[in-house]
């Protein structure tokens, strides 16, 4: 099974997990700090918001999370599912939990786990980060805590960010195109310029060739 098909069963199953709980979702158009889903306490003018990451991973040997830093602040909410040895494992990571159980990169930015087996069961028996009602209490606490004018200048902020490396990006490939074309350009003149030489040198050799008018 491909990896983009098992993260949208992930995506699934933790988007169907917390409207049980009474979180609205909605899924977001756009890849913006680490935002695969988006949480709702309600749809009105009193409503708040999370960012919400998920992640699937199906693991044999080991495997790893990594997350960039950047994401890890204000109403952030990590869901890990894990499917190992035939059994689903879903964890629930606020930016304290992953303060404390990730790794963290400063020279890269990233938050990063390796997991593993052992890691699994040490994982397990954390009760801090299984999605029980204390879990479930703690993310709407996240979320009435929140600041939907801090969470949406986040994302506006990444959207941004993203728009203009896109544009630095666009830039980059006129800049490789115009010497693309210059180049292509100086390769017909060359090409030109041997074919009249071809062209000079069979001439003259045609009448030097020609017999001569006294003869």
């Amino acid at each position: 099974m491909d990896t983009k098909r098992l993260e949208q069963i992930g995506k699934d199953f933790i988007s169907s997990t917390l409207q049980d709980s009474g979180i609205l979702v909605a899924e977001p158009r756009f890849d913006c700090l680490g935002t695969d889903l988006i949480g709702f306490t309600s749809v009105d003018d009193e409503g708040k918001f999370c960012r919400i990451q998920c992640k699937y991973r199906e693991l044999k040997k080991s495997t790893s999370i990594k997350i960039d830093s950047k994401y890890v602040v204000g109403a952030f909410v990590l869901f890990l599912y894990i499917k190992y040895a035939g059994k689903r494992h879903i964890f629930c990571f606020l930016p304290e939990d992953i303060n404390r159980i990730f790794k963290h990169n400063a020279e890269n930015s990233l938050y990063q786990l390796c997991i593993t087996p052992k890691i699994i069961l040490s994982l397990n028996n954390d009760k801090s980060i299984s999605f029980s009602d204390a879990k479930k209490a703690s993310i709407y606490e996240v979320l009435n805590s929140s600041s939907p004018n801090s969470e949406l200048k986040l994302l506006i902020l990444g959207i941004i960010k993203k728009i203009n490396k896109l544009n630095k990006t666009k830039d980059k490939l006129i800049g490789l195109m115009q010497i693309q074309h210059k180049i292509e350009i100086a390769r017909l003149k060359n090409q030109m310029l041997k074919e009249m030489i071809e062209m000079t040198e069979d001439h003259i050799n045609f009448i030097e060739n020609q017999p001569s008018s006294n003869s």
